[in-house]
């Protein structure tokens, strides 16, 4: 959110960015730059006054850095179950939503309540550690282009190392492993949308390549990995599965696959898989912005948000291979701006969102949606949504300001 002379702050900092970043941002896609360079020129400007007390975003910024470097490192390797293939190095997890049977002794195989999460797959850790090790690169490599200390990027370097690189605890490019149902089956397809972490996380690999020590022998191993894992999308059953499914899972495929691709440099490959995604418009989401597939589910507001902020992911990607999408509609009218517009009225508590929801309302993914939407779309009224005093809590949060 800018204040009236929102423009002007605006193509201030934008004349900032390269100065003060560099080349960190070029390919950046899910990232804010003009929220993080707010963070540095803040913290710039306290230096040159002297000053040594952190507004309320950078304490929270230094604070959760710091914390992170007294973090140990996270494995695949680190859980105390065998993957099916005997292979430590194979991520594997639980589907969350599957429970035993009551009607059968031993409870196979494991039916679907969704949903409801069963605690169970919490006995496998990889998913877990997977996503703190995403966060926690993501936080320090934020911290370390807007603080400068190398302490940052050098730990940055060290988890990403152990997860992608070293040999005794680096994770093989698959997801054969996950989301697997007792009973049923040792891996399916929608597993794959366990590793969306990554989205933002190589975002976080872009930053750090300002570190020369982490652009000479981290960066191209991490490249290499993901030019691996880009092959299993490509070509694994349960990954052409999970392309192919209708609903949030395939749209993350899509985000997830064309980031992948950027990221190693097949944009060509990334620019193919986003042109794609107009099917997915038309399939997805009615004329009146309803996603019928998403609307079924007993978080179905959770997941119609979820499924936005996919096409989020993928629209910013498609900006930096030469594609516009915001405003993609349909002959009929479909579109995604129009899917989150049907959401909109929902945020206030006097319009009772007319589905099953089974948790609460998720403000949080309400508001970094909104500020996307805000940067995204001219002339909308998503400003008003922003200065509800619901959303009061998350302004001064980092995490909520890179994006």
């Amino acid at each position: 959110m800018f204040c009236k002379n929102g423009c002007l702050l605006f193509i201030f900092l934008f004349g900032f960015l390269v100065n003060l970043v560099g080349q960190s941002f070029d390919r950046v896609c899910i990232l804010n730059p003009i929220g993080i360079d707010i963070m540095q020129l803040n913290q710039q400007h306290k230096k040159t006054l002297g000053r040594t007390e952190l507004s309320e975003e950078l304490d929270n910024l230094f604070h959760s850095a710091n914390k992170a470097l007294k973090d140990s490192v996270f494995s695949v390797t680190f859980k105390n179950q065998v993957p099916p293939s005997g292979d430590m190095h194979d991520y594997m997890s639980f589907a969350p939503y599957w429970w035993p049977d009551s009607t059968k002794v031993d409870g196979l195989p494991y039916i679907r309540k969704d949903g409801e999460c069963n605690p169970e797959q919490n006995n496998v850790s990889d998913k877990r550690q997977l996503n703190m090790m995403a966060k926690k690169v993501l936080c320090l490599s934020v911290a370390y282009v807007v603080f400068g200390h190398s302490v940052f990027a050098e730990k940055a370097d060290q988890l990403l190392r152990v997860w992608f690189l070293d040999s005794a605890t680096r994770m093989n490019p698959n997801l054969n492993y996950g989301q697997a149902v007792q009973g049923r089956n040792v891996g399916k397809a929608s597993g794959i949308i366990e590793t969306r972490s990554f989205i933002g996380m190589l975002d976080a690999v872009e930053l750090l390549r300002k570190d020369s020590i982490f652009e000479q022998h981290t960066y191209p191993g991490i490249k290499q990995w993901f030019n691996e894992y880009l092959t299993w999308l490509d070509t694994a059953d349960l990954a052409i599965k999970e392309r192919n499914a209708r609903n949030n899972h395939g749209t993350w495929y899509t985000a997830q696959y064309a980031r992948y691709a950027y990221f190693v440099g097949k944009d060509s490959l990334a620019k193919d898989a986003l042109v794609n995604i107009k099917e997915r418009i038309a399939d997805q989401i009615d004329r009146d912005g309803k996603q019928a597939l998403e609307l079924i589910r007993t978080k179905s507001l959770s997941y119609s948000l979820f499924n936005i902020e996919a096409y989020f992911n993928c629209f910013s990607i498609a900006d930096k291979v030469g594609l516009s999408l915001w405003y993609y509609e349909t002959v009929d009218g479909r579109s995604v701006k129009k899917a989150f517009d049907f959401l909109m009225p929902y945020i206030q508590t006097e319009n009772k969102w007319p589905y099953q929801q089974i948790f609460a309302i998720p403000y949080k993914d309400y508001y970094c949606l909104l500020k996307t939407a805000n940067l995204k779309y001219a002339n909308s009224n998503y400003e008003k949504y922003l200065a509800l005093d619901i959303f009061k809590q998350y302004d001064k949060h980092f995490s909520t300001i890179i994006y």
